[in-house]
């Protein structure tokens, strides 16, 4: 039987379930229930009282060699205590798991599921959690070696702002604001990362990416976007999270406040990173309007269209105004 080309697929929660059972000998009675779709997918598998997440990754996003790359990090987060979901080895002590779907070859991984929740609206005590989180990270990952993205100028900036092009078209007023934000990063903020700290970074740790369980305590997860490159950008980009969330409230000067008094508990932050992290957040900025294009089989109509693009400018503006960032 022959099918139609597809550019994603879901795989069968059901049928998942009986091939995670024998490969990591789970009981059963273990269940297997999909828990999100987006730029990878994701199940969650309870056995008794284990539970566990499985990630798919869409076909073509990652190469074996990064899956093996970041499964090479979170193993060594991990045994640097680190809080991280990390990996967890089947049944012959391999981590990675192959699938032939309909629109090719896909890879999975089984993560340790991170206890807690989701908090959106953390406290000052939370926040401190998470800074010492990433200081911990930045600190035994410092000048780290790993065959992932390289994040800089090329990277962050000049590729996916022909993606934005492409997609949005060069005469919109929101794509032509990304264009002068992308030379501005150019003129100002690049020269200023090179003599920063160079290691690994997340590129993505903000609420939506870790847990807190009942006493506070954080987990950090989704390393999908883990790579190479000046780790105070993972600091801007968090600042900039948090300052989305809390700015109308009041509440973001404390927070971040004890966001940096955690990190700088694990790792130094020099006088200048300091001053600078608000800045590094735009280059990040750039990159994700520009991967949301290009993965727009993934995102549809429903999430990334002209107003999602005014919605998101206009939280980069405030952000901007707020570090007293002009161009």
């Amino acid at each position: 039987m022959s099918f139609f080309p597809a550019t994603e697929s879901t795989l069968s929660a059901v049928h998942l379930n009986v091939v995670l059972r024998g490969r990591y000998a789970l009981s059963p009675h273990c269940v297997t229930r999909l828990l999100r779709t987006g730029m990878n997918h994701l199940y969650k598998i309870s056995d008794g009282e284990r539970q566990f997440v499985f990630r798919i990754y869409t076909h073509g996003w990652r190469s074996d060699e990064e899956v093996a790359e970041e499964v090479r990090l979170l193993l060594h987060l991990q045994r640097n205590d680190v809080p991280v979901s990390f990996p967890v080895a089947d049944v012959d002590g391999g981590y990675i798991q192959r699938f032939d779907a309909i629109e090719g070859a896909r890879v999975g991984v089984m993560y340790s599921f991170a206890p807690g929740r989701k908090v959106p609206l953390f406290s000052p005590e939370y926040a401190y959690n998470a800074g010492a989180a990433m200081g911990n990270m930045h600190r035994v990952t410092q000048d780290m070696e790993l065959a992932r993205t390289a994040y800089n100028y090329e990277t962050l900036v000049a590729g996916p702002r022909e993606a934005v092009i492409s997609f949005f078209g060069e005469k919109n007023e929101e794509v032509q604001f990304l264009l002068k934000a992308g030379d501005y990063s150019k003129q100002h903020i690049f020269p200023r990362m090179a003599a920063m700290r160079r290691g690994v970074i997340h590129l993505d740790i903000w609420f939506d990416n870790m847990h807190f369980d009942e006493k506070g305590q954080v987990t950090l997860f989704d390393f999908d976007f883990c790579g190479v490159g000046v780790q105070t950008i993972d600091i801007g980009y968090f600042l900039y999270q948090l300052y989305s969330t809390n700015h109308a409230t009041g509440g973001y000067a404390e927070k971040s406040a004890a966001f940096l008094e955690g990190y700088t508990a694990y790792c130094p932050l020099p006088g200048d990173e300091r001053s600078n992290a608000g800045a590094l957040s735009l280059p990040v900025l750039l990159y994700y309007i520009g991967v949301q294009c290009q993965k727009f089989d993934t995102w549809s109509n429903i999430f990334l269209n002209e107003e999602h693009l005014k919605r998101y400018v206009a939280s980069l503006k405030r952000w901007l105004v707020f570090n007293e960032i002009e161009f």
